[in-house]
């Protein structure tokens, strides 16, 4: 563990690196090594962020790709003013009227009650609803990535998953804290069930 890791914790020093860089939150690190390993991010493309509020997650995609719409029941971020970012305040739980996507990334988290089981239950009824928007709107060949607290629900949850990824793994970012139960679920290659 280097000084700076020492002093300030993984997640103190990934805040300060965000700050620094100009990102919204710390939690962009996570997505570029999810990106970096998977390549889920590409030019041309258009990516849903479900629950982007701060808008960490949004704004890295929109260095790279086409378009970028973020939905999230809080009120638009204003600092968000980038020319191919398209804000929506919505429950994600309500209908969604967009147009087809090739990539949709979730970093969304209930909040916590403190109690594990709801807890995870609560990470796995997100996760659910981000595939049930993937299915309506992803492109063929597309991808999702959601993040997950781990528990018995992560078994179900990837398995329904293989029905329409050709390619699904689970991944822990250096970026995560160590004691952390998050887990992220990269699907890729998308296809619809005739």
């Amino acid at each position: 563990m280097g000084s700076k890791d020492f002093l300030y914790g993984t997640k103190e020093k990934y805040k300060v690196l965000a700050k620094k860089q100009g990102y919204e939150s710390r939690s962009v690190f996570k997505l570029k090594e999810i990106d970096k390993k998977f390549n889920i991010i590409k030019k041309d493309s258009i990516i849903l962020d479900l629950g982007y509020w701060p808008g960490g997650w949004i704004e890295y995609c929109s260095k790279k790709a086409k378009h970028c719409i973020g939905i999230d029941i809080k009120q638009p971020n204003k600092r968000l003013k980038q020319d191919n970012i398209t804000l929506i305040q919505q429950d994600i739980f309500e209908d969604i009227d967009i147009q087809p996507v090739d990539t949709i990334i979730s970093d969304m988290m209930s909040k916590t009650t403190g109690k594990k089981d709801i807890d995870a239950y609560n990470s796995y009824l997100l996760c659910q609803r981000a595939l049930e928007i993937a299915i309506h709107h992803l492109k063929d060949k597309g991808n999702l990535v959601v993040k997950m607290f781990e528990s018995e629900h992560t078994k179900i949850f990837i398995k329904e998953c293989k029905k329409y990824f050709k390619s699904v793994k689970l991944f822990k970012p250096k970026s995560s804290r160590a004691n952390s139960k998050e887990t992220f679920i990269i699907c890729k290659n998308y296809t619809k069930i005739k």
